[in-house]
């Protein structure tokens, strides 16, 4: 399916982060990450109110901007960049780690606006979050740490470096699988690793996921997540552009990610931080790959729908369940019509800045 004139028209007036068209190339341009990718395929007309309009549900009280998971997961990502840049020089302490930088992180952030989330008091707010960081610090100190360090907070899709699929694309795969699912739009991938690493066999990315709490094997729920897949997918992409060494490129596997876990309450037995891999076959790194295309080209025709005023489609059995609580659109649509929805949106919801898969460090859950 060719992108209408009407779509265009609309992508170039539309300015979304994460679509735009390009007069060099005469085509448009999805620049898409996990979080876009998974919520589009949870329901579509959530990712239209969320995604194209900007629709987010007002709050009784405090920041409507500001979400705990987010900002928390942001934070840590901060404290674990500085942890792994300074761990092993001869002048770090602990103590100026876990407390002196992360409270100054924490004022930074205004993270005492959270302090009336369940989980930021489960943790012990500020004082609570150093001590994890203590934590983190004992048992992952440079004598004990595993992995060699290459990099920290790489990010990729800017310069469109981690391609899905472009025009002109006829291989029909990177993987040499005999088959082939082509796109009328180009496609990038955008993120951010938070560390590549060495751990003596692959070169690899660690992903850092700050959880709730640890129910049964933690592990279970991203082995067939898309997230760790692209970013083995993205790894595969820029290495030859890091400047790391080519025998050291040679000598080492790139097909496994190092899942760091850390729970923010602490569990009844056990760490509280648990190292997990994850590998992944050329077959499900192409199979990955298809699966995007396939979804944006899904994608392509739900917009065309949007642009000409016509009804998305909306997965009802998420309206309940939207990633195990109700979805923040279920009261717009219960409504009996277009102008109830219109005036349950503008009295319960305000229109915040889209999400930007170019500038936004991650989802924590």
């Amino acid at each position: 399916m060719t992108p209408s004139p009407q779509l265009i028209s609309w992508a170039q007036q539309a300015e979304l982060p994460w679509l735009r068209f390009s007069p060099t190339t005469g085509r448009l341009e999805f620049i898409v990450d996990n979080t876009i990718l998974s919520d589009y395929r949870g329901c579509p007309a959530h990712f239209v109110l969320t995604y194209i309009e900007g629709w987010r549900r007002k709050r009784i009280s405090g920041d409507v901007s500001r979400e705990w998971a987010l900002d928390f997961g942001t934070l840590f990502h901060r404290m674990m960049e500085h942890y792994y840049r300074h761990f092993k020089d001869e002048d770090f302490k602990l103590e100026d780690f876990a407390i002196k930088t992360a409270f100054a992180e924490w004022q930074k952030m205004e993270m005492d606006v959270h302090l009336g989330h369940k989980e930021c008091q489960a943790m012990g707010g500020y004082p609570g979050f150093a001590g994890m960081l203590c934590q983190y610090a004992n048992q992952f100190k440079a004598e004990n740490e595993r992995i060699k360090v290459l990099a920290t907070e790489v990010a990729f899709g800017k310069a469109g470096d981690v391609p899905i699929y472009r025009d002109g694309d006829t291989t029909g795969n990177y993987y040499s699988l005999p088959y082939f699912v082509e796109c009328p739009a180009d496609i990038y991938l955008s993120g951010r690793l938070d560390i590549i690493a060495d751990d003596g066999y692959h070169i690899l990315p660690v992903d850092h996921k700050t959880m709730g709490s640890f129910r049964g094997d933690p592990l279970n729920r991203f082995i067939v997540d898309d997230g760790p897949t692209g970013y083995i997918f993205a790894l595969n992409a820029i290495l030859g552009s890091l400047a790391l060494p080519e025998e050291l490129i040679l000598k080492r596997e790139c097909n496994q990610i190092q899942m760091n876990l850390i729970c923010k309450s602490v569990p009844k037995e056990g760490s509280r931080f648990k190292r997990l891999p994850i590998r992944k076959s050329t077959a499900q790194l192409e199979a990955y790959r298809l699966r995007t295309i396939q979804t944006v080209n899904h994608m392509l025709s739900d917009l065309e729908l949007y642009v000409r005023g016509i009804g998305i489609p909306r997965d009802t059995s998420k309206c309940n369940n939207w990633y195990f609580k109700e979805c923040a659109f279920l009261d717009v649509h219960r409504q009996m019509d277009a102008d109830a929805e219109a005036a349950t949106l503008k009295n319960g919801f305000i229109q915040l800045p889209i999400w930007n898969t170019e500038a936004v460090a991650g989802v924590e859950d």
